[in-house]
Order: C-alpha cells, then sequence, then structure tokens
C-alpha cells in the first residue's frame, strides 16, 4: 500500500538496509584503522627498545671497551670489558625478556621469541687487516599482529682478533637453515678452533675462507693404521694403504651419513705422487710450489701436509687460540701427507708439536682434512 505522506514499506525496508550496510562498512573501517594503529604503535614501541640495546651493545664492541665475549649459559653472553667489569647478554623465553647490562626489554604477551643464534666467525685467515672478525646475534621476535613477521633484533659487528677475543659459541635452538649446536652447517658462521660434528664425525676448523672451511678430524677417531702395506719399502699418495682407505671405505661412510657430496671441494687438493727415496717431494700439495717429478692426484679426502700444519701452528699462536686439538700428549703422534725425499720415512706431528720421520708402516693416529664448500 502506498501512504500519499510518506515513504511505503519497501522503501523504509531498503533505506534500513543500506543504512545497516554503511554502520557494517564504517565500524570495519573504524576496526582496521584500530589493528593498523596497533601494528604500528607495537613496531614502533619495539623498535625504540631495540635501537636503545643494539646501540649499548655496539658502543661497547665498536668503541673497543670490550675484551672478551664468552658463552655463559644457552642463552647468555658474558662481556669483559678491559676494566674488568663485566655484562650480561641474557634472553629468557619463557618470560620474554631479553636485556644487555642493566638495560631490559620487557616484551608483552602479544609477542613470542623464536631460535636464537649466536656465532663469531674469523673471516680472514692469514689477515692482517684491522677488523677480521665477525660476531653475530640474532634474536627473532614474533607478533600475529604482524603474521609473524620477524621483528627481532639482528647484531653483526666486526672486530679486531687482536684486541678482543671471543670464546667458542655454540646454538641450542636449531635455526631457520636446520644448524644445531655442534652440527656443520653451510650457512653458520665459523672461527678457527671450531668443534663440529659432520658425518658421524668430530671435526676441528683449521681454515676458514670466504667460500669454504678445511675440517681436521679429532685426535682420537682412526687410530693405530699405518700409510703403507708392512713390507712395502718406499711411498706414494696413490697406493698408499691410507689413501685406499680414506677414500675408499671411510669416505663411503660419509656419504652413506647423508653428507652431499657436491659438498666436497678438491680444487687446490692435487698431491705430489712422487716416490719416495727418488729425489722428489711426495705428498706436497700443488699450492705449494715445490718440484713434483711425478703427477699431482687429486683426493676428495687427504691428509694434512706440513706446510699446511706450520701454517696453523703459526695462526693459532698468533691469536692466543688453544692448540690442544693439533697437538698435545692426550692425541699423540700422528702423520701428514709428507715423506721425505730421500729416505723411506713419514713425516709426523709430535705431542710437542714439533715434526719428526718414522717408518711409512707405524701405527699412527690417522688424521683427514677434507675442505668443504659454504655455498
Amino acid at each position: 500500500m502506498k501512504n500519499k505522506n510518506g515513504f511505503t514499506i519497501v522503501e523504509l525496508l531498503v533505506s534500513l538496509s543500506l543504512t545497516l550496510v554503511v554502520i557494517i562498512i564504517l565500524f570495519e573501517i573504524i576496526i582496521l584503522l584500530k589493528d593498523l594503529f596497533q601494528v604500528s604503535s607495537v613496531k614502533t614501541e619495539l623498535l625504540n627498545k631495540k635501537s636503545i640495546f643494539v646501540e649499548n651493545i655496539y658502543s661497547d664492541i665498536n668503541s673497543r671497551t670490550v675484551a672478551k665475549i664468552e658463552q655463559c649459559g644457552d642463552y647468555c653472553l658474558e662481556f669483559t670489558m678491559n676494566d674488568s667489569t663485566t655484562k650480561k647478554l641474557q634472553i629468557d623465553k619463557e618470560n620474554l625478556l631479553i636485556s644487555y647490562g642493566d638495560y631490559t626489554i620487557k616484551l608483552d604477551e602479544l609477542y613470542s621469541i623464536g631460535n636464537i643464534y649466536f656465532s663469531n666467525d674469523i673471516t680472514n685467515y692469514t689477515s692482517t687487516e684491522k677488523n677480521n672478525g665477525v660476531f653475530n646475534v640474532r634474536i627473532p621476535i614474533y607478533t600475529k599482529l604482524t603474521n609473524e613477521e620477524n621483528l627481532g633484533i639482528n647484531i653483526v659487528a666486526t672486530y679486531n682478533t687482536a684486541s678482543m677475543t671471543i670464546g667458542s659459541l655454540y646454538i641450542v635452538d636449531i635455526n631457520e637453515n636446520g644448524c644445531t649446536h655442534n652440527n656443520f652447517c653451510k650457512d653458520k658462521l665459523y672461527a678457527v678452533g671450531d668443534i663440529v660434528e659432520f658425518g658421524g664425525y668430530n671435526w676441528h676448523i683449521v681454515k676458514n675462507e670466504e667460500s669454504s672451511v678445511t675440517l681436521l678430524l679429532d685426535g682420537n677417531e682412526i687410530s693405530n693404521r699405518s700409510h703403507v702395506a708392512t713390507g712395502m719399502s718406499s711411498y706414494r699418495w696413490s697406493t698408499s694403504y691410507i689413501n685406499s682407505y680414506l677414500n675408499g671405505a671411510f669416505y663411503e661412510a660419509l656419504i652413506e651419513d647423508k653428507v652431499e657430496e657436491t659438498q666436497f671441494i678438491t680444487k687446490n687438493k692435487g698431491v705430489c705422487d712422487d716416490e719416495s727415496g727418488k729425489g722428489g717431494n711426495p705428498g706436497v700439495l700443488d699450492s705449494e710450489q715445490l718440484e713434483c717429478k711425478s703427477d699431482y692426484v687429486h683426493s676428495n679426502v687427504r691428509l694434512m701436509s706440513l706446510s699446511e700444519f706450520n701454517e696453523i701452528k703459526a695462526y693459532l699462536e698468533k691469536n692466543n687460540i688453544d692448540s690442544n686439538f693439533l697437538y698435545s700428549d692426550t692425541i699423540g703422534k700422528w702423520a701428514l701427507i709428507n715423506a721425505d725425499k730421500n729416505e723411506n720415512k713419514i713425516v709426523q706431528v709430535n705431542s710437542k708439536g714439533t715434526t719428526e720421520l718414522d717408518n711409512y708402516s707405524s701405527l699412527l693416529n690417522v688424521r683427514p682434512i677434507i675442505v668443504i664448500s659454504k655455498k
């Protein structure tokens, strides 16, 4: 029915419906603006706190106030200053607390702290540059308000290893690349002397370069093996007993442990295949530029050369890094790849860190060396 003095019922219902639609849209816009404001406020507040927190750490490191950094717990680093005072970087994931010294960030319950990562990397193995170390701390912080966007703390500081030392660091959490404490991970930063697990064995980082790391097997993993079979009168790497084992059963065991073959680098692994007693240089590497009368042979796994040992030993002494993993009474004697060019004797490292000659068939600790790609 039409009301001559007003609107029909249909017109009123349509008007009411449109009004309700407009009100709903306005409410949604208000809620969206409220959420955007809250997200912006959350980010701004955390950014301000992060800025103060990070600046405090960078200031201490860059001003060379820090003399030493050591791990003091799963989520704790202790910074010792030049005046012997200390500050601690601590993360309490359960109570959402992050502190450095007397400055603490208390996170709201909307937040969560992700997998924490500490690392130290000596970037240039033989570098004399002013800053040759990189210290890294990652503390991911997430909130549902930002769709799990990482709003966390990431500290990357360069430092001079001559004026600041950093002890061995480890990680308890599994990070985004699958790295865990002691497991070798291509994307992790390393320092010379660190111990890692690779292929089911314990290894020590002895060289750290931009695209690769060199690993030396721990001193007590393989023992009582000889270079050549009993009765042989000379030594060549290609036909040696230990080469057959390392690049046979030992290498196959690494591959069976799900180690990728593409990780092994053969570049600069050429070994001079001269026969001992013939005046050549059996066992030297192609990178050492010594006379080689025979061909160079390549292996995925080899032994450390005398030149490498001397280089690594000097580096450890220069940078005050504990050398017990390289030589000690516990490790005893272990064989290098070199043989005396005039006698049928192998070059070996003794417990004092010096080298001596011994018979090829002597039973020694064997410490293979491998070079692994970081890429």
